[in-house]
């Protein structure tokens, strides 16, 4: 009897980054799944699914959110169409991190990552791994919280994969196991503390901008859950130009110069300005771009004070920001 032999893919920025623009359709599951094997020319069956409701997602330009300032290193935003809630994300060549959440309530609540979730690696193949820490302290309604976590994100199996909507041959599954601890304090006076656990499966190809099928299982004090879903569909949804993005700089902190690099989409100008605290401008220059594509250019700083600073990029009508520190 001849078997079945699948192609072993691999996660790649130009195959699977997020864009701007892209629109997702979803079919949502709360039942028990059963992830099945890791290894090599695996074969997953999720063919019949209990849905329980459908959604759709959008990957927006941060500009277009309520809350871009208070992310000012993230380039990408992931909204779920008919919510309050912004999942912030900064993109890069090399990797996607996730700055942390916004929800558009009232009052707002805000969860900033100062150490953010690295969520994936550029290229990432079958047993590539890596361990991340990150950490939140935010404000909500009086009572601080400090929210700490550490991630295991492994390409653990490859092969086929079933979901209601299609079959996906040549899959690479990542496997993310979180661990996040929340300390909630009142005026300084610890009140108590939770810890969840999230295992999280996700089948990619070798071009879904966002995985074909998940199966997530949240483990607390309150007991197990399952959140599922399979993507029914995808599409780029044509937006104005983003502009600028991809912001680098080097070195962070700095004592002379700043190395700045970025990608723009247009041959129009950028302005950057280096910004205080307070908002005040204490450095300005424009770049005159000659090409589409990455840009690389040299600021001098030796004459500001030591502290915290923005760098801010403005072009075509869209900004983009990134902390930096001078010494």
């Amino acid at each position: 009897m001849a078997s079945l032999v699948y192609s072993q893919p691999t996660i790649t920025h130009n195959g699977n980054a997020p864009q701007i623009g892209d629109v997702f359709y979803f079919s949502n599951s709360e039942e028990i799944l059963d992830p099945g094997p890791s290894g090599a020319n695996q074969s997953w069956d999720y063919s019949v699914m209990n849905v329980i409701s459908t959604g759709q997602a959008a990957i927006m330009n941060p500009n277009n959110t309520p809350f871009a300032s208070d992310f000012p290193e993230c380039n990408q935003v992931f909204h779920y169409d008919g919510t309050s809630t912004y999942i912030y994300y900064e993109l890069t060549q090399g990797m996607i991190n996730h700055y942390g959440d916004a929800f558009d309530e009232d009052p707002p609540m805000i969860i900033y990552f100062s150490d953010p979730d690295k969520e994936i690696e550029f290229p990432f193949s079958f047993n590539d791994s890596f361990t991340d820490d990150y950490f939140s302290s935010y404000v909500y309604e009086g009572m601080t919280t400090h929210r700490r976590c550490t991630s295991t994100v492994t390409a653990d199996a490859w092969g086929s994969v079933t979901t209601p909507h299609n079959t996906y041959d040549n899959v690479l599954r990542i496997k993310t196991f979180k661990t996040t601890t929340d300390s909630v304090w009142f005026e300084g006076i610890y009140v108590y503390a939770t810890t969840t656990t999230l295992s999280h499966y996700a089948w990619h190809t070798a071009s879904s901008h966002t995985p074909v099928m998940v199966i997530g299982i949240i483990e607390s004090d309150l007991g197990t859950s399952y959140a599922n879903h399979y993507t029914t569909s995808s599409q780029q949804i044509i937006s104005p130009p983003a502009g600028i993005s991809q912001l680098q700089v080097s070195p962070n902190p700095a004592t002379n110069n700043v190395q700045i690099s970025f990608s723009v989409d247009n041959q129009k100008p950028v302005s950057i300005s280096v910004i205080d605290l307070t908002g005040k401008e204490m450095l300005r220059t424009e770049y005159l771009t000659c090409n589409f594509g990455e840009q690389q250019t040299t600021i001098q700083v030796d004459k500001l004070e030591a502290g915290l600073y923005f760098l801010m990029l403005s072009n075509n009508g869209n900004k983009l920001s990134k902390k930096i520190m001078i010494w």
